[in-house]
């Protein structure tokens, strides 16, 4: 969450110009007015403060492992078949050859672009030279 704020440093009663253009973004990471900055850190009377466990109670403990387990599962799946599948795509494009023509291929295709291009210019630029001799 961003707050932006005007830079409000040039204010003052003198005649000196004020800027009104130039922002200052200040990342906000706390809600509410009465809770101090992050960046004041940790009161000295809270530094050694061990907070309470949770007790969380079994079937609900049970029920959080399975469903992190079924999670880690799938996600490891679905990883594994991602890299098998881009594995043998990369495997099959290590074709030196192929490549190589493939470069060739397009280099030559944008060369011809290229020149087309440049004859372009060349008709553009050469009756702007008219133009100027003629004024």
């Amino acid at each position: 969450m961003f707050r932006i704020i005007n830079n409000l440093k040039n204010l003052s009663l003198d005649i000196s110009p004020v800027v009104t253009d130039t922002f200052n973004v200040i990342s906000v990471r706390w809600r509410r007015n009465p809770r101090k900055p992050i960046w004041k850190g940790t009161a000295k009377s809270k530094i050694f403060r061990v907070p309470p466990r949770p007790n969380i109670p079994e079937e609900e403990r049970l029920e959080i492992t399975r469903l992190y387990n079924k999670y880690r599962t799938e996600v490891k799946s679905i990883n594994n078949y991602l890299t098998s599948k881009y594995n043998v795509e990369n495997q099959q494009e290590d074709d030196k050859d192929l490549k190589q023509k493939q470069f060739e291929a397009d280099l030559a295709a944008c060369m011809k672009l290229n020149d087309e291009w440049n004859a372009k210019q060349k008709i553009l630029r050469r009756l702007e030279q008219l133009q100027s001799y003629r004024i």
